[in-house]
C-alpha cells in the first residue's frame, strides 16, 4: 500500500493507494494516520484518509497548525523541503534541496487499524522530478543513521548538535509544531544539499555505509500498489531489516568482538564453547542486538546476547523468545507462540529447542552484571514481536 502523489489539477492531490496483505482502502477510510517511526514511538499526524469524489484523499483536520503528511515525513527524517507541487520541480537528475524536488510516493505496511487510526510504519519514500527521475529512500536505513547522528550529537555543544538534540526530544514526544521548527534549524545550516548528509560530514560519521543518506537509484518498477505480504510477517520483515542495519560498519565490528569477548564466546541458549581457533577458521557465535532500534546503547553489550547460528536464527524468528523475571531477577528462555501454533500446524518442528527452555544459568553470562541483557530492552523487543 501507498501513499501517492496524483498531479492532475496542478497543485497534485496525496491519495491512498494499493493494498497490504487482506487490508485494502476501503478499510482505512475516515481513520487518522499514525506514522510508526521506531516501533517504540508512534506519530499521530492529523492526517485523515477521506472518500472525495470517489478517490481515498489525504485530507487535514480541523486542528490549526497542521502539515501535510508528505511535510511530516520530510521533517522526521531530516529531507530539504520538498515542493508538492510536481511540474515546478527543475529536471534533469533528481536534486535533494529545498523545493527541487517532490515525494511522489510513500511505500507503507499497515501496523495496526483501532479506534479510528491507522498506524503504519513507511518503508520506502519515492522522490521526483518534472523530468519523472526517480531516487527511492530506504526509510529504515536513514532513520538508523538519524539515530546515530542523534547519539553523536548528545556529548557536543555546538548549534548542529543541540538542533539535532531538540529534534530527537521532538520526535520522541511526537509534537508536530517542535519536529517542523528543529528540522528548519537544521536545514537553515545547509541551503544546499541533503541536510543529514552535511550533518554526517560535520560530525565527522560519514563513511561508505551513510554516504548516500539511505537514498538510492531507482526506477518504476520499485513503485508498486498490492502488497501480498500478511502485516504480522511485515513486522519481522522489519525487524530483521534493522538488524541488518544495526551491524554494519566500523561500530557493528566492534559490538561482535566486545559481544564474544563478555560471554567468552559461548552460546548463552545452550552453553556451546565455539571460539575461532587453529582447527576452524570462524567462531561458530555470533552477537545478536536485542533491541536493533536502540539510540545511545546500540553497540553497548548489554544491548547483546551471544549466540550459536542456529540460535541467533531462532531468536531472530521469534522461535525463541528471551524474558526477565522480575520476581526470581532471572532470564527465562521460552518458545515463542507463533512458532508453537507452526508446530501444531504441522509446519515445523521444535523438538531440538525444547530441551532449551527454562532458567538461563548465570555461569553463561558476563562476569561483569553490568553486561547482561538489560531487561528494558528484551521487553521491548518481545513487545514489538507479533503475537
Amino acid at each position: 500500500m501507498r501513499i501517492a502523489l496524483r498531479t492532475s489539477g496542478g497543485r497534485g492531490e496525496y491519495e491512498l493507494a494499493g493494498s497490504h496483505g487482506a487490508i485494502s482502502v476501503s478499510d482505512v477510510i475516515d481513520n487518522e494516520i499514525a506514522i510508526q517511526i521506531f516501533p517504540n514511538i508512534v506519530i499521530s499526524t492529523g492526517n485523515f484518509v477521506r472518500r472525495r469524489d470517489g478517490k481515498p484523499r489525504i485530507r487535514l483536520g480541523d486542528d490549526v497548525g497542521l502539515r501535510h503528511i508528505y511535510l511530516v515525513l520530510a521533517d522526521v527524517l531530516l529531507l530539504p523541503k520538498p515542493k508538492r507541487e510536481l511540474s515546478k520541480t527543475p529536471g534533469g537528475k533528481v536534486q535533494l534541496t529545498d523545493d527541487n524536488y517532490s515525494i511522489s510516493s510513500v511505500q507503507f505496511d499497515v501496523v495496526s487499524i483501532r479506534d479510528g487510526n491507522v498506524t503504519i510504519q513507511p518503508t520506502n519514500v519515492m522522490i521526483s522530478n518534472s523530468s519523472a527521475n526517480l531516487a527511492r529512500l530506504d526509510v529504515l536505513e536513514r532513520l538508523r543513521i538519524i539515530l546515530d547522528v542523534w547519539s553523536s550529537a548528545s556529548g557536543r555543544g555546538d548549534d548542529l548538535s543541540q538542533y539535532l538534540r531538540q529534534h530527537s526530544e521532538a520526535v520522541k514526544a511526537g509534537d508536530l509544531a517542535k519536529i517542523k521548527a528543529t528540522a528548519s534549524r537544521i536545514r537553515g545550516k545547509y541551503e544546499n544539499g541533503d541536510p543529514l548528509r552535511e550533518a554526517l560530514r560535520d560530525l565527522s560519521l560519514l563513511d561508505q555505509f551513510t554516504y548516500w543518506a539511505g537514498i538510492h537509484a531507482a526506477s518504476l518498477h520499485d513503485v508498486y500498489d498490492h502488497d501480498p505480504t500478511p502485516p504480522a510477517t511485515a513486522i519481522e520483515k522489519r525487524i530483521r531489516e534493522w538488524r541488518l542495519q544495526a551491524s554494519r560498519g566500523p561500530e557493528g565490528r566492534k559490538f561482535s568482538a566486545h559481544v564474544k569477548e563478555a560471554y567468552r564466546n559461548t552460546c548463552l541458549f545452550t552453553g556451546d564453547f565455539l571460539p575461532k581457533s587453529d582447527y576452524v577458521s570462524s567462531p561458530g557465535v555470533d552477537s545478536a542486538h536485542i533491541l536493533p532500534w536502540a539510540q545511545f546503547d546500540l553497540n553497548s553489550v548489554n544491548n547483546g546476547l551471544c549466540l550459536n547460528k542456529l540460535c541467533h536464527w531462532a531468536f531472530d524468528q521469534g522461535v525463541l523468545r528471551l524474558d526477565f523475571i522480575k520476581s526470581t531477577q532471572e532470564y527465562m528462555l521460552s518458545l515463542g507462540s507463533r512458532a508453537l501454533e507452526a508446530e501444531k500446524e504441522g509446519l515445523i518442528r521444535l523438538d531440538g529447542f525444547k530441551g532449551l527452555v527454562g532458567a538461563l544459568p548465570e555461569s553463561r553470562f558476563p562476569l561483569d552484571r553490568h553486561l547482561w541483557p538489560d531487561p528494558s530492552y528484551l521487553e521491548q523487543y518481545n513487545d514489538s514481536l507479533p503475537g
